[in-house]
């Protein structure tokens, strides 16, 4: 995987998972020096502003989008408490 290639999406789920309520897009090319020794660039970074979210509890679910078929692929899951 080369840095800038892949694009993260991020979902914000609501209560029970079924019905996406949001979501962010954005392109792996930002710098964290924590993986630099791993993988010999450190430009696998990325960043995503979400929409506004209910007070609710929300699962965010982070997928790769895989080159070339742009299949999703689960990397992370979370649920947050809003």
């Amino acid at each position: 995987m080369a840095p800038g290639t892949h694009t993260v999406q991020v979902m914000a789920l609501g209560a029970g998972g079924a019905v996406p309520i949001g979501g962010a897009h954005t392109v792996v090319n930002q710098p964290r020096a924590d993986i630099q020794g791993y993988l010999g660039s450190a430009n696998y970074g990325y960043a995503v502003l979400l929409p506004t979210l209910t007070p609710a509890s929300h699962t965010l679910q982070v997928y790769v989008l895989d080159v070339p078929s742009q299949t999703p692929v689960l990397v992370a899951m979370r649920t947050i408490n809003g």
